[in-house]
């Protein structure tokens, strides 16, 4: 498992664009992703939908893969649980000790883990993937050192907020046009049609068309164009 390297690369994984940080502290996509987040707060995380990653176990034993997710944005992954929602709680623990065979290749979904819940929405939420030969304790914090396997951290977004944000080591202005569309690619929405300097920038969708109304429920996409580049997030309208 890769995290975005010097390169820039944040190859292995497959759903659920992760970012990086620069030497300076800016915020740019490895290279290569989409930016797509995971999904809205109290939502469920669908391994293969949503969320997935590219294993290889060469160990010449099973693995386990447990994944951490910091929601509380406190900079550690106390495993600790937190309500969200009605009758659902999530965890900073959201895969634990998962069994993946010996000479296993491929996306993790392949193998059914366990959807989880996704705490928080609208932010940048730091992961920590780790595969081992090491049963990992319960309140496991991310901490340790093992003489096999890997551990990586990404940073995935989360929610239905659309963040255009450059490739790694691209820098450019230009105009930026975001749009949402229906399934039957009709305009509900523009959100933004202006120049903007190159770096970050943040266009949250109220759920409102053109004309005022809020939209129905369903599934959405977001066209994002920038300097002549386009890209498409996919968003779903719950009620």
């Amino acid at each position: 498992m890769n995290t975005a390297d010097r390169t820039g690369r944040g190859a292995d994984l497959m759903l659920a664009g992760p970012y990086t940080l620069t030497s300076h502290g800016g915020l740019v996509l490895c290279a290569n992703s989409s930016g797509q987040p995971l999904g809205p707060s109290c939502t469920t995380a669908v391994w293969g939908s949503d969320i997935d990653i590219v294993v290889n176990n060469s160990l010449g034993e099973d693995a386990l893969v447990d994944v951490l997710a910091d929601w509380g944005d406190d900079g550690t992954w106390g495993g600790a649980s937190a309500a969200c929602g009605i009758g659902m709680i999530g965890s900073e623990r959201v895969l634990e000790n998962f069994v993946v065979p010996d000479g296993f290749s491929g996306p993790l979904s392949l193998l059914s883990p366990p959807d989880f819940t996704i705490v928080t929405g609208n932010k940048l939420v730091w992961f920590r993937f780790t595969i081992t030969k090491t049963n990992l304790p319960q309140n496991w914090t991310g901490d340790g050192v093992y003489d096999f396997g890997e551990m990586e951290d990404y940073l995935l977004a989360t929610g239905t907020t659309v963040s255009n944000v450059p490739q790694t080591g691209e820098a450019r202005n230009g105009r930026m046009v975001v749009v949402v569309h229906d399934l039957a690619g009709r305009v509900v929405a523009t959100l933004l049609d202006e120049s903007r300097s190159h770096g970050r920038h943040v266009v949250t969708w109220e759920g409102r068309g053109d004309d005022g109304p809020l939209a129905a429920a369903g599934v959405y996409f977001a066209r994002v164009i920038s300097d002549g580049d386009t890209a498409v997030r996919r968003m779903v309208m719950l009620k």
